[in-house]
């Protein structure tokens, strides 16, 4: 009689565990699943046959990215004690997922990790609003580029991929523009130069408006020649694009640097020198012309 009672007991916490308003895992300490809730059951894409208890998140994550990952943490878990709290994104074909993963080693009364209890929290809709909501901040509305806070998030976060070129840009007539037939003119000038960076910029490179009609291209894994090639294709299709009737034109003025003689502001300062000194030969020859 007892023993019914505690199958009973065991079937009904089953039940319990399986209606927890909360996706948990468990994991022994050979870090493989001895039980996991709905959220870890849709990770089944075998049959109705298969399951992913006795088996490592090695042999069962779609991603052996994070399969490798989350299998190291369990095993520091396992040998260490502990938690961990991250979030990790699952870039599926209609959209990115965010889950939220919390892990801790569990002990026995004795102080011996017997294994690791685990919880999902799907955090899609808050990660996708927060990205929108950094992409508005760091987004120049007009030209629809990043903006300055962009910029000096990305240096506080920087990790260049040598090597590195920084291309500084500077419209031509924007004053000329503004002054002769208004700011609506000069604001669509400045639009023509946020879709021609958009449109035409490799995607290892990002583009910023810096203020006015002053704009910063940092170009990752970029070496001097593809910078030029780059700088060529968009003076280039430049060419076709005009506001009443003025070509728009853009002085450039680049430099690439390798990890041995890295510095942001340095680069800044010789690309904007640069930049200026093709901005006055443009100009000398627009007057002898």
């Amino acid at each position: 009689m007892g023993e019914n009672i505690s199958v009973t007991k065991i079937k009904h916490l089953e039940k319990f565990m399986q209606n927890i308003p909360l996706n948990i895992f468990f994991k022994d300490t050979e870090c493989k699943y001895i039980y996991a809730s709905e959220i870890c059951k849709n990770l089944n894409k075998h049959g109705d046959d298969w399951t992913i208890y006795g088996k490592t998140d090695l042999e069962i994550q779609p991603f052996p990215e994070l399969g490798r990952q989350y299998y190291e943490e369990d095993k520091k878990l396992i040998q260490n004690g502990g938690s961990l709290c991250y979030t990790s994104v699952f870039p599926m074909e209609d959209k990115d997922y965010y889950y939220e993963i919390k892990k801790q080693a569990v002990a026995d009364d004795n102080g011996n990790i017997i294994g690791i209890v685990g919880t999902v929290t799907d955090v899609t809709e808050l990660m996708t609003m927060r990205n929108k909501m950094e992409e508005y901040y760091m987004t120049d509305p007009l030209t629809g580029l990043y903006n300055r806070k962009y910029l000096e998030a990305w240096k506080k976060v920087e990790a260049p991929i040598y090597p590195i070129s920084f291309i500084s840009c500077d419209c031509n007539e924007l004053k000329h523009i503004n002054d002769t037939y208004g700011h609506e003119y000069g604001d669509q000038l400045l639009c023509f130069v946020g879709e021609l960076f958009r449109t035409y910029l490799p995607k290892n490179c990002c583009a910023i408006r810096e203020g006015g009609d002053e704009f910063l291209i940092i170009c990752n894994d970029t070496s001097e020649v593809k910078a030029k090639e780059i700088v060529d294709n968009l003076v280039n299709k430049a060419k076709h694009l005009y506001v009443k009737g003025h070509k728009l034109s853009i002085a450039y003025g680049m430099v690439t640097m390798n990890e041995e003689n890295y510095d942001f502001n340095e680069a800044h300062r010789i690309a904007d020198c640069r930049m200026y000194e093709a901005k006055r030969a443009m100009k000398k020859l627009q007057n002898q012309s």
